[in-house]
């Protein structure tokens, strides 16, 4: 018999309205759920035509048996982060993660998932950038210095511009490993190690 290593945990999975890679990103909510987990679906709020969204809302109430909740991360809400053990935002635009680690700054910080973090609940980012998010590097470093924070294993594709490309296979593994506080090894993948 298969070991179900997240049984009974109560996971906020965040994602887009539409990303190249939201049919990988719900194969991975799938794994979670097969694990044990009980997934709460949000939505960013966004600008794409309102036909996908109901495409997507009725995917994710297929797939995890609940409505998605519409946010924009910019409105605190502590009494819904309270039911969720871990939060996962997939993905996580560089400039997100920015916003993350400044939290004092900016009036639209992220405060949902900063909230999360100052109540030391895991916090799991799926990372994307296309070159254009500032100071990558230092963000990536200071974001694994939280406590509660951790990445799925990204690679750097060397193009132009620096392209960060994140294993969105190990999505499951990369939750598993933050309820035991580890990060999954290894945090980033030279480039032929990437999936096609």
């Amino acid at each position: 018999m298969p070991v179900i290593r997240l049984l009974g945990k109560q996971i906020g999975f965040a994602l887009p309205q539409n990303h190249v890679t939201i049919d990988l990103i719900l194969r991975e909510m799938k794994k979670l759920l097969d694990e044990g987990a009980d997934l709460y679906p949000l939505l960013f709020e966004g600008t794409g035509p309102p036909q996908e969204r109901i495409c997507l809302e009725n995917k994710l109430t297929d797939i995890t048996g609940r409505k998605a909740v519409m946010t924009s991360f910019k409105e605190e809400q502590p009494q819904a982060l309270e039911a969720f053990d871990l939060l996962v935002i997939a993905p996580c635009p560089g400039n997100m993660l920015m916003e993350l680690l400044n939290a004092s700054g900016d009036p639209d910080t992220q405060v949902k998932a900063l909230t999360h973090l100052q109540t030391e609940r895991p916090i799991v980012l799926a990372l994307v950038a296309n070159g254009s998010s500032g100071d990558l590097v230092r963000h990536i470093e200071q974001i694994l210095t939280l406590k509660s924070s951790y990445l799925i294993p990204i690679g750097v594709q060397q193009l132009s511009a620096q392209f960060i490309i994140t294993r969105l296979d190990l999505i499951n593994e990369t939750v598993v490993h933050a309820f035991m506080h580890r990060q999954t090894p290894p945090v980033t993948f030279q480039h032929h190690w990437l999936p096609s």
